[in-house]
């Protein structure tokens, strides 16, 4: 059995990590696992978490996906290399909330081009090769937020939105050269991008105003917040059995999600197209 080379981006941590440590591990080493991350000074817990596997069936490259520069750069090496790359994961993403008015635009600039653009990037480098080869999987990590906004998401949304727009438009093209592409619509899973929800991004408050900073507050802690957090949330184990599933899934399909609930709660949107399905739940949020 020919061995498979992955690409998996925002391996420092999460989501990322999990999937990598996991394909790395797999007892017929039948995975070639590049673990990509801006930052390799954060490697460590991805180097202890692989032990014997680093340097034979997992290798840590350093890849800003918001850089042209880089993504050439490590494509290049690996096409060198390699000559091929099987799988893409597309995981690096940045999560915060905030109210939109109270933020710079650099900051969902960033988000941007960190969750869309740059998976943007790394799909133009792997479909020339892929459709020449006929073969190729592509996996982009979404989430149930680029399906249905959620308040005070707006930047996230707009980019989870947008990566479902992507591949969409990708997948029938796509598939005329027998390459898939895959978006996994999760839930919430507990990575460090969740534990820091919200984090300090210093509001302009006088813009965001008292009344607006309070309806944010209340939302975070309400009923409604809290028990959606316990019906959906996940491990990032849990959330990386689900990526390598995907990959393993003989069938591909576009859409895929984690838990029965999300489907349930994503079809919301797809049964009132006015979008009130979407704003009375959104409304939940403020309810006391």
């Amino acid at each position: 059995m020919a061995v498979s080379v992955v690409v998996i981006t925002g391996c420092s941590s999460g989501i990322g990590l999990a999937t990598a440590a996991r394909l790395a591990g797999d007892d017929s080493k039948k995975y070639k696992v590049y673990a990509t991350m801006r930052d390799t000074s954060r490697k460590q817990q991805l180097v202890q978490t692989v032990g014997d596997a680093l340097g034979q069936t997992l290798f840590i490259r350093e890849l800003d996906v918001t850089k042209d520069e880089s993504v050439e750069a490590f494509f290049s090496q690996v096409y060198e290399e390699d000559g091929r790359v099987d799988i893409l994961v597309n995981n690096a993403g940045i999560l915060t909330t905030y109210p939109l008015e109270g933020v710079p635009f650099e900051v969902n600039r960033q988000i941007m081009e960190t969750n869309f653009f740059g998976a943007l990037r790394t799909i133009q480098k792997v479909i020339p090769n892929m459709k020449k080869r006929r073969s190729g999987r592509i996996i982009n990590i979404g989430s149930m937020a680029g399906v249905i906004g959620f308040p005070f998401s707006d930047g996230y949304c707009a980019a989870k939105f947008a990566l479902e727009g992507l591949s969409e438009s990708l997948v029938a093209v796509l598939k005329q050269f027998d390459v898939h592409i895959s978006m996994i619509a999760f839930g919430l899973v507990m990575t460090p991008l969740l534990q820091g929800l919200g984090g300090n991004l210093n509001l302009n408050e006088d813009a965001v105003g008292e009344e607006t900073l309070e309806l944010m507050q209340k939302g975070m802690a309400s009923k409604h917040w809290q028990s959606t957090s316990v019906d959906f949330i996940q491990t990032v184990g849990q959330a990386a059995e689900v990526v390598v599933s995907v990959i393993e899934d003989p069938n591909p399909k576009l859409r895929y999600t984690n838990r029965e609930e999300i489907r349930e709660f994503l079809s919301l949107k797809l049964k009132d197209l006015s979008g009130e399905n979407v704003v009375a739940h959104q409304m939940k949020y403020f309810e006391t």
